[in-house]
């Protein structure tokens, strides 16, 4: 796994998680969970719990594509790192 090119990709989200003021403090901590998740799976260099990140990244994207849309490309752009580490 490319872990800068994910850190970078994290980083970049959560950029845009702290910018984004308009969201409701349940989706912020759910997403700052994600992030976190992320982060410790990055760390550890284990993949774990992956299917169920990646399946709350695409509701996220779909849920925050209108209101959220430097968000949403923050989102996808996890997905597109993920998916091109073939995980």
């Amino acid at each position: 796994m490319d872990k800068n090119n994910l850190r970078d990709s994290l980083d970049n989200f959560h950029k845009e998680l702290e910018k984004t003021t308009s969201i409701e403090s349940g989706d912020r901590k759910r997403l700052e969970h994600l992030e976190a998740e992320m982060r410790g799976m990055l760390e550890a260099d284990e993949i774990k719990h992956v299917d169920s990140m990646i399946e709350q990244l695409e509701h996220d994207i779909h849920q925050f594509e209108i209101t959220h849309p430097d968000l949403t490309m923050a989102i996808g752009h996890l997905l597109d790192i993920l998916s091109q580490e073939g995980i």
